[in-house]
């Protein structure tokens, strides 16, 4: 295996192990995530609110250029928004947009962009040591066949693991 290949099936698996990560997160866990992706990114104007009283009466003043009680019902009347549905969010002319589901149409949600930020941001919610662990100890099986070297490879590489040190390509 060349070192390009084994880069490539590095970063697959770092994409599969955050895919995981993401899939069993609840919604709202993921709406959070979102939103902290949206806040680092620059896109604060994707985020993603609870569709409630306390939206209305603070972060509905804080992030649209509104002020008033009119304001308030041009946002809703002319946006695609309904009472009922679970989260809210501002569209591109300040007007309000809701859906139950992130995966619905107006949510502006996207797993892909989510997903690399994740990969890229180099955080893995989960033991980010045995991860990497078992990538050395992959890279060693393919290295070598000797038993004795995979063992001894695989011991110095468990000490660097544990030392706090990073693999990142």
């Amino acid at each position: 295996m060349k070192k390009e290949d084994f880069i490539t099936k590095l970063k697959m698996s770092k994409i599969q192990s955050a895919s995981d990560i993401l899939n069993s997160l609840s919604t709202d866990d993921v709406v959070a995530l979102w939103n902290e992706y949206c806040s680092t990114t620059g896109n604060e104007c994707n985020t993603i609110y609870h569709n409630n009283q306390e939206f209305f009466n603070t972060d509905y003043y804080f992030n649209s250029n509104s002020s008033t009680v009119y304001d308030v019902i041009k946002a809703v009347s002319k946006g695609d928004y309904t009472i009922t549905d679970k989260y809210v969010c501002f569209d591109d002319y300040d007007t309000l947009i809701s859906f139950n589901g992130i995966d619905e149409r107006n949510s502006p949600y996207l797993y892909n962009e989510l997903l690399e930020w994740l990969v890229d941001k180099k955080t893995y919610l989960v033991d980010e040591k045995s991860v990497q662990f078992d990538i050395i100890s992959n890279y060693i099986d393919w290295f070598t066949s000797d038993e004795d070297e995979r063992k001894r490879l695989k011991e110095s590489a468990e000490l660097y693991v544990d030392e706090d040190h990073a693999l990142y390509f």
